[in-house]
């Protein structure tokens, strides 16, 4: 009896034909010829006011012509480069029309732009948030032009994180990548401590508390996703800094959809603000 091929892998990538979604589709081709994947490349047309179209789009059929032929042409240069890649005209919301090809597709990554830096009107609220909101495939945010491999990736963690699926997701979207796992931890009491007076050594043996406390929780975290240790990387401070910090160009900064960080990006906290003020790649996983 023949043994079955194993089923080749799937990604998706969001397009809006605009320079921003060309990053996108760019880090989208990587990671697909990378592992052999087949690309789908969706975008979701939306029907313009009949008064608009009457106005200034008089043969509204050609623009649906144009559209099409736009998106065949990106597939196109994608075959041409060896990426086995197939397009997705679909009338509705970008947000649903990716997260259905999404399971349509059982896809191992979902890969959508962000405009610029902030994400007043570019993630929160946007097509992005959207996607990011399900419970599905890890979600690349890719908002640097796609010039080289990621040289490097960070999980950054939290004591509840899915360490093992977020690695896998990190693998998967930078594999080859220096991994490392990172946790900013602080004393919960250390600001208390320091305006009651506390002198620099107490407050160093209530930091050293912390880290050996945090250390401990997160170390058997990973330990228990059959990873080394020896991965992670302990920062004392703030979580915003941090992980700024570690949001370097070429380096992916990897966070859990499932742990508290992660629910930050939706609600407005620490990874929201991180996302705003710095310009790497995001995957929540």
């Amino acid at each position: 009896m023949e043994a079955l091929m194993p089923r080749r892998p799937a990604i998706v990538v969001g397009t809006d034909l605009t320079p921003i979604s060309a990053h996108a589709v760019a880090r989208a081709a990587a990671i697909a010829h990378e592992h052999g994947a087949a690309l789908h490349v969706v975008h979701a047309t939306s029907r313009l006011p009949r008064a608009l179209v009457r106005r200034f789009l008089p043969d509204e059929a050609a623009g649906e012509r144009c559209v099409r032929e736009a998106v065949e042409s990106v597939v196109a240069d994608l075959r041409a480069d060896g990426v086995t890649a197939s397009a997705h005209l679909v009338p509705g919301s970008a947000a649903t029309i990716l997260r259905k090809t999404a399971r349509d597709v059982d896809a191992a990554l979902v890969v959508v732009g962000s405009r610029g830096r902030t994400l007043g009107g570019a993630l929160i609220g946007s097509t992005a948030e959207r996607v990011v909101e399900g419970k599905g495939a890890p979600v690349l945010l890719a908002r640097q032009p796609r010039t080289l491999p990621y040289r490097a990736v960070t999980v950054a963690v939290d004591v509840d994180s899915d360490v093992r699926r977020a690695v896998d997701g990190a693998t998967f979207a930078a594999g080859g990548a220096e991994l490392s796992i990172l946790h900013a931890y602080e004393g919960p009491f250390e600001n208390k401590l320091m305006l009651h007076g506390a002198d620099a050594g107490a407050l160093r043996r209530y930091r050293d508390h912390s880290r050996g406390e945090a250390r401990e929780a997160v170390e058997s975290r990973i330990v228990e996703a059959g990873l080394d240790a020896r991965l992670l990387r302990l920062v004392h401070g703030n979580r915003r800094p941090v992980l700024a910090r570690a949001a370097k160009s070429g380096v992916l900064l990897v966070i859990d959809r499932s742990d508290s960080t992660a629910r930050h990006v939706i609600l407005g906290s620490v990874s929201r603000w991180v996302i705003e003020h710095t310009a790497g790649d995001v995957l929540l996983v």
